[in-house]
């Protein structure tokens, strides 16, 4: 269900006729190698396969309820609702070695519309500055 109606058609050059990792030391293709064995899923149906992508993503839907991020309503009748969509990203520490897995739920705000609904969105993000600021 993920796959791309391209995926299907060979490439006809691969880009690993022209890119080579042979030219790096040890240690770096040691390390790249280690980063390939952890791949994030393109898609939520992806994810949802594996236990780790699925712990993660119920650890972000906890941390958004924890922090009151939304509440669910009915829709309403005359809007229309901005989606949402997965993003999936492995993270690592600095020696390399896997961190963990992290599945963030972000809207699409680029499916908005110029003059509808457009400056009606309310995004609470503040500078460092700022924070620093109030807290002092």
């Amino acid at each position: 269900p993920c796959a791309n109606a391209r995926d299907s058609v060979p490439c006809m050059h691969p880009i690993s006729h022209f890119v080579s990792t042979a030219h790096l030391d040890d240690h770096l293709q040691q390390f790249l190698k280690a980063m390939a064995v952890h791949t994030a899923p393109t898609c939520h149906q992806q994810a949802l396969l594996d236990c780790k992508w699925r712990t993660a993503m119920q650890d972000e839907m906890d941390a958004l309820v924890q922090r009151g991020t939304w509440e669910l309503v009915d829709p309403p009748k005359d809007c229309d609702i901005v989606d949402s969509k997965w993003v999936f990203t492995v993270k690592y520490n600095s020696d390399g070695s896997l961190e963990r897995y992290k599945a963030q739920l972000v809207a699409k705000g680029y499916t908005q519309t110029y003059g509808v609904d457009f400056f009606e969105t309310f995004s609470p993000v503040a500078r460092l500055g700022t924070i620093r600021l109030i807290i002092s």
